[in-house]
């Protein structure tokens, strides 16, 4: 399974290597270059969108709410049908109501990711299914699906 990561912070992506390990192939997109083997890199959103496969899943590091909705602006056109994209819940606020209804429209499956005491996975069903195994990884265990986005 693939895993594409757009990293908008200044942080380096730290979990690469777990999900490499078993036997994820991941590609990142964003400012930081990241240090881990076995990771592929890429400069722009068509070479990353072109690169993972169908059905693509994109994991959205971001704290930036401007950053996010510029990149899933250009990012949508290059994605197709079923694919997903999962937000931190910092970046799902109120003002990216309208791109994440565009997203739907297409069929683009969004999940909306919440750590709070325990992290909560929010979105089509399907598609928390889907990624449940990178969850399971990511986690560790610790979330639960809390329903659709409302």
């Amino acid at each position: 399974m693939q895993l594409g990561i757009i990293n908008l912070t200044e942080t380096p992506v730290s979990f690469t290597d777990k999900l490499v390990d078993q036997n994820f192939e991941v590609i990142v997109y964003g400012e930081q270059r990241p240090d881990a083997a076995n990771v592929r890199y890429s400069k722009t959103l068509k070479h990353f969108a072109e690169i993972l496969q169908a059905k693509r899943v994109v994991l959205v590091l971001s704290k930036d709410i401007h950053k996010t909705r510029e990149v899933l602006e250009t990012l949508k056109w290059f994605l197709s049908v079923s694919d997903v994209i999962m937000l931190e819940d910092e970046t799902a606020t109120p003002a990216l109501r309208d791109i994440a209804g565009e997203l739907v429209s297409i069929q683009i499956d969004l999940l909306s990711i919440s750590s709070a005491e325990r992290t909560h996975v929010y979105g089509n069903r399907f598609a928390f299914n889907y990624c449940e195994s990178m969850l399971n990884l990511l986690f560790e265990g610790k979330y639960e699906y809390g329903g659709v986005i409302r």
